[in-house]
């Protein structure tokens, strides 16, 4: 009996508690008039038609009464039969005791340690990380909590603030996913089993990231080592040697951890023009079209953070070639070519103009509803920011919306590349 009412006491003040996270109460922690309260049909666990268990139950209400915790109401002419309302005792040291009964600390409490941590840290690699940072606070500000920014969870999202901070600390250096998880956490599972699918939906959310894409590369976290694919007659400088892609006529391969290593790129011919290309399968078919004065680049879709120190090292080397970026046409293709802009701003782009989709119309995909609302609002924000606009990206999405179509890549004849 004492163990069916203690945990009847445990049920009663989290049902409360519940609900009390919810309300401004929790959000401004001042008393208000309007009650926290619940019904008895909001403990489906608990059978009132069954003796034992009601009479336990009031029996719980009571001690929780007499502790100042709650109070209640019978209905009319059932008093000690039939319960009318619960509800909670508001004043903040009662609340304060109802969170021990529950077995959970004050959730107030968690979120304002959270964002003790994040005020204590200031994010140096990652600018979507910070644009995080800073509407967490600004959330937590208003509501006490973080809302659907994170998982909901405090403990969760505690472990995810966690992981921020200590990839920023790692500066862009590549790590696989067990042995950060084993470094941080002490568990080499723990991230993959608790936090990775949440730490992927924040990644995307953030960085506007097709779910097909693997949202990690972005942090440097792999399960399996990120590779960037070349073609070209250039020589690598590294820290532990060097390497040197001049004989491999059919295309090279770096290991990722490897870009933090360059020192120095070195063409051993004239490099005129290199061209960046979102797809592998064209990747490798261009291979075959491509002159000894063509560096080839396979973008992938996504420039993870050591991708994005690759393209900027090829910058700095050859910073009079012609640059050019080749993606499907549609809004993936156009965020690609955005972001490659950033780092290299005289990136063209190719075969990606209203003329190359009306040419290939009748292989295009038609666009409508949400995603011809997306094509919309980019258009729309790259016509709003005029500071920051840039002509290409309008005229691709112009000729999307003007045409009504979209194109894969793969649907190009590679050999009507600029060469």
């Amino acid at each position: 009996m004492d163990s069916l009412k203690h945990n009847y006491k445990k049920m009663i003040m989290q049902v409360l508690i519940k609900k009390y996270e919810k309300s401004n109460i929790f959000k401004t922690r001042e008393e208000q008039q309007r009650r926290i309260m619940v019904k008895a049909s909001d403990f489906k666990k608990v059978d009132f038609e069954n003796y034992e268990q009601k009479s336990t139950f009031f029996e719980a209400l009571r001690d929780l009464k007499n502790d100042g915790l709650l109070d209640y109401s019978w209905i009319r002419f059932e008093e000690g039969n039939l319960l009318n309302a619960i509800w909670l005792n508001q004043d903040q040291e009662a609340i304060t005791r109802a969170y021990k009964v529950t077995g959970l600390e004050v959730t107030y409490n968690l979120y304002e340690k959270m964002v003790e941590t994040l005020n204590s840290y200031a994010f140096k690699n990652y600018d979507w990380m910070d644009t995080l940072k800073q509407d967490l606070i600004q959330r937590f500000n208003r509501s006490g909590k973080f809302g659907n920014l994170l998982t909901m969870d405090p403990e969760i999202d505690s472990e995810l603030i966690r992981c921020m901070i200590e990839l920023d600390k790692l500066s862009f250096t590549s790590v696989h996913e067990r042995v950060f998880s084993a470094s941080v956490f002490g568990d080499s599972k723990f991230f993959q089993n608790n936090l990775k699918s949440r730490f992927e939906s924040v990644i995307r959310r953030y960085n506007e990231m097709d779910e097909d894409v693997d949202a990690l590369q972005m942090v440097c976290l792999y399960a399996n080592p990120e590779l960037i694919y070349f073609c070209g007659s250039i020589h690598l400088v590294l820290e532990s040697g060097n390497y040197d892609a001049i004989a491999l006529d059919q295309g090279a391969v770096l290991l990722g951890n490897y870009v933090r290593e360059i020192r120095e790129i070195k063409p051993s011919k004239s490099i005129r023009t290199i061209i960046s290309i979102e797809n592998r399968a064209t990747y490798e078919l261009m291979i075959w079209h491509k002159p000894e004065q063509v560096l080839l680049v396979y973008h992938g879709g996504f420039a993870s953070s050591v991708k994005r120190q690759f393209f900027a090292w090829l910058y700095r080397s050859f910073p009079e070639a012609d640059y050019y970026h080749w993606s499907d046409i549609d809004l993936g293709g156009v965020r690609i070519l955005r972001t490659l802009k950033n780092i290299i701003p005289k990136v063209k782009p190719m075969l990606m103009d209203e003329m190359t989709l009306l040419k290939h119309r009748d292989v295009a995909i038609e666009i409508h509803g949400l995603y011809k609302e997306k094509i919309e609002k980019m258009l729309e924000n790259e016509m709003k920011n005029e500071k920051d606009s840039d002509r290409d990206c309008r005229m691709i999405l112009e000729g999307i919306l003007k045409l009504g179509l979209r194109l894969e890549q793969e649907n190009i004849d590679v050999s009507r590349g600029v060469f």
